[in-house]
């Protein structure tokens, strides 16, 4: 059904991130004290039917439906030193790698009604280790193009910081839970701005691209 309304690889990447995002919840009992996650938690089944699952049922789970679609993509797995596990995925579009962390896209706790997040969605390998993400890259493709990023996918563009409230205005009002501000400088102080105008909005990272800063604004 999703493949229906998609014309490219790059819209059906999204929908399904969307769909798995949107429709499912970290599984609370998994991070309880007593860590007893529930059934099929780890895999596909626990995601689409259950909506639970783990690290590994999201990133199953995509991975199932990229299989499905003829997309490129393979799991990523990796233990720290606190022998903390977790699971991603790593996409080829368009030619390209991208990394996909379905789970990080979706916070606990669980915000109802919110829209999907997009931090992690078709990023660099730079960019998932200055997030904490550790793994043995030897076993992955390289990944270092913003090409099909979310960041210059979908963004709003502002002048100057005049225009920064008209832009979260709209995108509130049309119920933006995450969007993008393209701007021609680098605005390190948009944290404060936000803050001391109450408008419920902070910055989640910022790139150059191009000559153009993009900035990621999330609505809480």
């Amino acid at each position: 059904e999703l493949k229906k309304e998609c014309k490219t690889d790059l819209e059906l990447e999204l929908a399904v991130h969307d769909y798995i995002v949107g429709s499912s919840t970290y599984d609370k009992q998994a991070i309880s004290v007593l860590e007893t996650p529930q059934e099929n938690s780890e895999n596909p089944y626990g995601i689409l039917f259950n909506k639970t699952g783990i690290c590994l049922g999201y990133t199953t789970a995509f991975q199932l439906f990229m299989d499905m679609a003829q997309i490129p993509c393979i799991t990523v797995y990796s233990q720290d030193e606190d022998g903390d596990e977790h699971a991603w995925n790593q996409v080829e579009i368009d030619g390209k790698w991208y990394y996909v962390d379905c789970t990080w896209d979706d916070p606990v706790p669980e915000n109802d009604g919110r829209a999907p997040y997009h931090t992690y969605f078709n990023v660099t390998e730079e960019f998932m280790e200055e997030s904490g993400h550790c793994w043995n890259k030897e076993d992955c493709h390289k990944a270092d193009s913003y090409d099909a990023s979310f960041y210059l996918a979908d963004y709003y563009q502002a002048e100057d910081k005049s225009e920064l409230q008209e832009i979260v205005d709209q995108a509130v009002s049309q119920g933006k839970m995450d969007f993008v501000i393209k701007t021609q400088d680098q605005m390190i102080e948009l944290s404060d701005y936000f803050v001391s105008h109450k408008k419920g909005v902070f910055v989640g990272g910022q790139i150059e691209f191009d000559g153009s800063w993009y900035t990621l604004l999330m609505r809480y």
